[in-house]
């Protein structure tokens, strides 16, 4: 219930109509205050409830029970309009029917929001119109919703898009408001949203609900994650029937473009500004029911109540009314000290809450509030907005100038002379006067003392003066604001920080109307690089007004104000003019006064000022700046408070003090505006000539200090740590150039190499590179090609190579590195050269060398051996290395057994989550996959997954390459929706991270092509693996190995679909590059040449298909033979034996590939089973059913176990079941075409 004086019936300026009680109840809810009844006009049979939201008085209605449509609304706002003759506009808030569409995801309990087309005003009145002989024709078109309602709607839509959604909150303000079963009318009902086909109808009566309809009539929608409604903007079909038929919903969705169908807007619309707000509680089709009422009444309320709580307060009509007895205290507002702005933007939120806490009637007691933040937030045009806003609410306003004495003595002076009683006393007392200002404050103050003198508001702006209190009326009563920079001056009031503009309204004050509207203003407007241009400024209002202005003045594009803002900054802003309304002046000016405050004050804290300016603006801290103690630049006084962290919080008091920082979101951190960063690079070395010599000291103080930190968190893996430097190291890039001194300090040097390992850990290739060239080109000049510390970073160079995929840049670089080692007689047994011993292994591992990496690893795993203990990390890393090596040989069990030692190793000395452990963990799941295992390999992929999430947050590589490897495991087990989610996240993440380019993500598109390939979506498969490649051959070349690799798929792709002349080209161009690289009899030859001889297989070439598959199988059993390459080939040739007829060589091939299989594999492996299923079409092509349905029996039996039911490979062979038991005799068979099944590509 409201108190104070009793409103009239002028004092309201909004209605809102409803239909139904329900949606009245909904209403009344969400009033924030409710006011006594009023008498109602004698020709007005309404029934009102009066209350008030967000300060606007609502009148609140409903139509008469049981009487809808469009006529019954137009009689109800006729007499409402009789009575209450302020009503600017109403709102028809309430429930209606959905019309989804392929453009209109509706669904129950959404909200629809009426809003204009070209052609429509936002209802239309969908049954009003005359027969023709062409058929109905609708005439007419409604009005539109009034400017004002639908600025406020643009305004929602924006919160929202910022996931800003209010109105969510307020649905939960009906469980605190209603109680009992109230409270379950409006929650959302446990009843399931179906939307049902249109051609079915619903099943038994409507009480039952739908329990008796069939749900797999319904149609198909994606699940929406956060069960929260969704708001859409566009037309609202009414009329006077209520729509029960889905088949008329759909046309009125499809001629009309409607989202809903209601009964009532139609007759309101044009009898006052209106807005339609509904909300959704059925599909206007035969299996409408009652259960969502509520709850669509309430998500139609909430969001009525949120667009009302970003529209202004009527003016002419707000609430608080002023006590009369204040009267005599009345003083006109003038602008005559008040520095307005004609384009004031934003600030709704700040606004609403300073006319909340300084509402004259709402308490009896003095209410204050201090605005503070740094200069140029704006902190005095918001006060000036609020004065203007509110000059009919307070009894006086007056405007004081708080800079220093002088300047409040003089504003007292003008309030003496403004107030009639005061200045008619002093017309006959000048002596009073000339008593001088002093004497005026302390009338003025007295004055605003007076008992009955409490609807006054002061506003003291830009105080600095610290005994401002004694400067402020002693009564108990009155409004108070001060606007400062200081935070200090907060104690005893409400303090109200001041925060940069959010990038919606940033836009709006660089881009909005500074003048007449012009063709300057529209390139603005219009200029695409005016979003970039906001965003460069962080929502600072001096520099976005500054901006506008000068681009309205001279024409120039955002893009070109961007490049001289970055470019020559001191010129531009001396160019620019100073604003009224702005007391800062530009950019050159706006914070000198507080930087000279702080020096006079402490030059240590001005010089703590420019060093923190170096680093990102966002994140400092005390340990950050604690180490920029070594670079031996920095004077001693300020390196010993950098050495003391009590020493180094007072110097960050006095910044915060004076707005200069601030404090960061993240708990003892600091930041500063990046403006201000900008006025610190560009004017503050010309402001204060005593930081000249640090000015020149930037990139060596910058460098040390981030190369300190970084070098402690890579050596520590602390991973949060290592992401907040990022961004500090990111500053030195545009330093780098143009330091050929610098490149010769042993420090810098360190650094730089410290930091292009960090950039690299991040798989921020490029910027390692540049790090590590210039710490390798200084440390050749300063230490010589072969000292130690220059073949570190010639090794991280090659580790950097290695990862983007460049193998022989990679294998230079590590061979220079051994060389070096050996001729400064730093011998292999030395860990530099081991290390360096071990990553050319890798190296050769890469490339397909198999005998030569595992040589080389095997040396260097002997050698860390020698000089450390069995559990020290480089043994343990090495035996990683080396089971990688024989994974890769195929030796899955040696692989196993080392893995297994090296993890227990790890856990031990390393811990479970250290990411060297995990590595291995995640190695184990995969040996697991290749073996068959599937739910083990998956159990322990999750475990790696669970732990790097923990280590590295979501948005890493490593996790990445998990989350890859267990998408491979889902694919394996059938579970190809599960495998597609899994893929498509590893896509987005690594897109993000590591760049559209990047090896991992060509990498992760190839396999998506796969996924889609097993999906039988083809054409998708082949777009994607299209898509790898052209990445791979602009990225790395046409003949380098990754490459090649996808160049091979793409050419099974094409061999699959049938375009067997491109595969055909496809693989003799792998083919050739790979005899290059690998030899004419290597693996990787070996494995193009069975594929070939598929191709040819497939077109007919029998006898050149047999020729090469006997080629392929007697290399492979040089190596091995049970080698699943060579069993492969052996297969292969037993299929075109079977095309030609020959079925016992057939048989003893398939008999014998079987045999090895089941003995190197096991009998559950998938290879194994596939071998099963190929024999017994064999026995299918020789009548010997029988035979062939025991093999199938197995088959399907080990599929069922290993891959789950729903595999494609169990339901194919399943099928096969079915058709042979129901076709014993039969020779024809129905399956996949056997000559691409039974190959092994």
């Amino acid at each position: 219930m409201a108190y104070g004086p009793k409103p009239s019936h002028n004092d309201y300026t909004v209605a809102w109509i409803c239909a139904l009680p329900v949606e009245l109840a909904a209403a009344q809810a969400l009033l924030d205050e409710t006011h006594d009844q009023l008498p109602a006009g004698p020709t007005d049979a309404n029934i009102y409830t009066l209350g008030c939201i967000y300060g606007h008085r609502i009148v609140l209605t409903c139509l008469p029970s049981g009487v809808c449509g469009t006529i019954s609304a137009a009689v109800v706002a006729t007499q409402l309009l009789s009575t209450f003759h302020s009503i600017q506009f109403a709102l028809l808030v309430g429930i209606g029917g959905g019309i989804p569409t392929k453009n209109a995801d509706v669904r129950l309990g959404d909200v629809v929001v009426a809003r204009p087309t070209d052609n429509n005003g936002g209802v239309v009145q969908y049954d009003f119109g005359k027969a023709t002989a062409a058929g109905f024709q609708r005439t007419g078109m409604l009005n539109n919703p009034p400017r004002s309602l639908l600025h406020a709607i643009s305004k929602v839509e924006a919160n929202h898009l910022s996931h800003d959604r209010q109105f969510v909150s307020f649905l939960s303000e009906f469980e605190r408001r209603t109680t009992g079963q109230g409270a379950l009318v409006f929650s959302r009902p446990v009843t399931e949203d179906h939307l049902y086909l249109a051609d079915y109808h619903h099943a038994g009566i409507r009480s039952d609900g739908c329990t008796n309809c069939d749900k797999s009539r319904t149609a198909s929608r994606p699940v929406r994650c956060d069960g929260l409604p969704v708001v859409h903007y566009g037309l609202i079909a009414s009329g006077n029937q209520v729509i029960k038929d889905s088949h008329v919903r759909d046309k009125l969705g499809q001629e009309l473009g409607a989202y809903c169908v209601e009964m009532e807007a139609a007759g309101l619309i044009n009898h006052l500004p209106c807005l339609v707000i509904r909300g959704i509680c059925d599909y206007a089709d035969s299996h409408k029911h009652d259960a969502w009422h509520g709850y669509a009444a309430a998500t139609a309320a909430a969001y009525a109540k949120e667009l009302l709580s970003v529209m202004p307060v009527s003016q002419h009509h707000m609430a608080a009314s002023i006590d009369t007895s204040q009267e005599n205290y009345h003083t006109p507002f003038q602008l005559t000290d008040v520095p307005t702005i004609s384009n004031f933007v934003g600030r709704d939120v700040y606004l609403r809450k300073l006319w909340e806490i300084l509402r004259p009637n709402k308490v009896k007691a003095r209410k204050g509030v201090v605005i503070h933040g740094m200069g140029g937030l704006g902190k005095t045009q918001l006060a000036a907005h609020f004065a203007r806003m509110h000059k009919e609410d307070f009894t006086s306003i007056f405007w004081l100038h708080g800079k220093d004495e002088t300047s409040l003595n003089a504003s007292f002076a003008d309030l003496v002379v403004r107030v009639r009683d005061m200045a008619a006393t002093d017309s006959t007392h000048h002596h009073s006067m000339q008593g001088g200002p002093p004497l005026c404050a302390k009338r003025a103050l007295k004055w605003l003392s007076k008992q009955n003198n409490a609807g006054w508001l002061l506003i003291y702006d830009d105080v600095e003066a610290p005994d401002i209190k004694s400067w402020l009326p002693t009564a108990d009563h009155g409004s108070i604001i001060i606007t400062t920079r200081s935070p200090q001056l907060a104690e005893g009031m409400i303090a109200h920080p001041l925060t940069p503009l959010p990038f919606e309204d940033a836009l709006q004050l660089l881009t909005g109307e500074p003048g007449p509207r012009d063709s300057t203003y529209g390139r603005c407007q219009n200029d695409p690089s005016s979003e970039a241009l906001a965003k460069r400024l962080h929502g600072l209002p001096l520099a976005l007004a500054l901006a506008g202005s000068y681009i309205h003045r001279t024409g120039m594009s955002c893009s070109k104000y961007l490049e001289y803002y970055q470019r020559e900054w001191c010129s531009l802003q001396a160019a620019a003019q100073p604003l009224r309304g702005y007391s800062n002046g530009n950019l050159q000016t706006a914070w000198r006064v507080s930087y000279e405050g702080v020096k006079q004050n402490s030059p240590l804290a001005a010089q703590t000022f420019f060093i923190l300016s170096l680093f990102h603006h966002e994140d400092i801290w005390y340990e950050l700046l604690h180490s920029t103690m070594q670079s031996r630049i920095i004077p001693s006084a300020l390196s010993e408070a950098f050495s003391n962290e009590i020493q180094f919080s007072k110097l960050m008091q006095i910044l915060l003090d004076f707005s200069l920082v601030q404090q960061s979101s993240r708990n003892g951190s600091y930041c500063l505006h990046p403006v201000i960063q900008d006025w610190c690079e560009n004017e503050l070395p010309s402001v204060d000539s005593d930081l000249e010599e640090l000015s020149r000291e930037t990139f060596t103080i910058l460098a040390v200090t981030v190369g300190s930190n970084a070098q402690f968190a890579l050596d520590t893996n602390d991973w949060s740590l290592q992401q907040r430097l990022l961004y500090h190291a990111n500053r030195l890039m545009p330093l780098i150039r143009g330091k050929p001194r610098e490149s010769r300090n042993s420090e810098v040097l360190s650094a730089l190499h410290a930091i292009g390992r960090l950039y690299w850990t991040h798989g921020r290739h490029e910027r390692a590179e540049q790090m590590y060239q210039m710490a390798l080109a200084g440390r050749e000049m300063a230490f010589g090609p072969d000292h130690r510390v220059t073949l570190q970073t010639v090794h991280n160079m090659g580790l950097l190579y290695h990862d983007r995929g460049d193998l022989r840049s990679a294998e230079l670089m590590f061979e220079r590195a051994l060389s070096g080692y050996k001729s400064t007689e730093i011998g292999d047994s030395q860990l530099e050269a081991l290390d360096t011993l071990q990553s050319l292994a890798n190296i050769y591992h890469a490339q397909g060398r198999l005998d030569e990496a595992e040589r080389l690893c095997y040396k260097a795993l002997t050698g860390y051996r020698s000089l450390s203990t069995a559990s020290s990390p480089l043994v343990l890393d090495a035996m990683h290395n080396l089971a990688n090596i024989y994974f890769s040989q195929y030796r899955l069990p040696e692989a196993e057994e080392l893995y297994d030692e090296a993890l227990r190793g790890k856990q031990r000395s390393l811990g479970e989550y250290h990411t060297s452990t995990l590595d291995t963990i995640h190695n184990i799941g995969v040996v697991y996959f290749e073996q068959g295992r599937g739910q083990e390999a998956e159990e322990m992929c999750e475990r790696a997954l669970s732990g790097k999430m923990t280590v590295f947050g979501k948005d890493h590589s490593s996790v990445f390459d998990t989350q890859f490897q267990l998408g491979t495991i889902y694919r394996s087990q059938g579970k190809l929706k599960a495998a597609e989610e899994m893929y498509q996240r590893v896509l987005s993440g690594r897109e993000k991270v590591l760049g559209a380019c990047h090896s991992s993500t060509l990498h992760t598109i190839h396999h998506i092509g796969n996924l889609y390939y097993m999906r039988g979506r083809l054409q998708e498969a082949e777009q994607m693996q299209e898509r790898a490649l052209n990445g791979f051959d602009r990225t790395f070349g046409h003949d380098h190995t990754y490459t090649l690799e996808l160049a091979h798929t793409l050419a099974v792709l094409c061999c699959q679909r049938g375009k067997l002349d491109k595969a055909e080209s496809l693989f003799q161009r792998v083919l050739s590059a790979k005899e290059q690289i690998n030899g004419k009899r290597s693996g990787p030859v070996l494995a193009i040449l069975n594929n070939l001889a598929n191709v040819y297989r497939e077109q007919g070439r029998l006898r050149e298909a047999e020729e090469t598959y006997k080629l392929v199988l007697a290399e492979w059993r040089k190596h091995s033979p049970t080698h699943s390459a060579a069993l492969g080939a052996l297969n292969n040739l037993g299929v075109v034996h079977q095309d030609r007829g020959q079925l016992k060589e057939a048989e003893k091939m398939f008999k014998e590939c079987l045999d090895g299989y089941e003995k190197s594999l096991g009998p559950n492996h998938s290879l194994t089973l596939d071998a099963v299923s190929n024999l017994g079409d064999l026995y299918l092509d020789q009548h010997k059913a029988h035979r062939a349905k025991e093999l199938y029996l197995r088959a399907l039996a080990s599929y069922e176990e290993t891959m789950g039911p729903d595999h494609p490979k169990t339901r194919e062979t399943a099928n096969k079941v079915r058709l042979v038991s129901n076709h014993p005799n039969s020779a024809k068979r129905d399956f996949m075409a056997r000559l691409w099944k039974g190959s092994r590509w």
